[in-house]
């Protein structure tokens, strides 16, 4: 029995039956179209695959803002506002309203983003 493909991959020609598959597809390499930074580090800034990775990296190494940033910030959602390549982001994922108290906190490193790896406000999601 052959299974439908219902999330085709808009970076190469694989498509998969479940949106979750697609999801995994663009986080891993070579695509990475799902990458976070962290800006908060003071050595180096920080790459990761995906917001969930990001969170625990934020919970055990800086303790020290997790009591000053509330936890939903590191909801999947805000990662768009983070994210290397958002208008991929925005696809596969979503956003939460950037009108929301987690959005704007999100929001706040994100200047600091788009001048180091230098993406251009116009790559973001009209929606956003």
């Amino acid at each position: 029995m052959f299974s439908i493909a219902v999330a085709k991959c808009w970076v190469c020609p694989a498509a998969f039956s479940r949106t979750w598959e697609l999801k995994n597809h663009l986080a891993a390499s070579p695509h990475s179209r799902l990458c976070v930074v962290f800006v908060w580090c003071t050595d180096e800034e920080k790459v990761f695959r995906k917001m969930v990775d990001l969170k625990q990296h934020v919970m055990q190494l800086h303790t020290e803002v997790v009591d000053d940033v509330p936890t939903d910030v590191f909801e999947e959602g805000n990662g768009i506002w983070m994210a290397l390549h958002p208008k991929d982001y925005n696809q596969i994922v979503g956003a939460t309203p950037k009108e929301s108290s987690a959005a704007v906190q999100a929001g706040s490193v994100k200047c600091g983003i788009r001048s180091i790896f230098s993406v251009k406000m116009k790559d973001m999601p009209e929606a956003l």
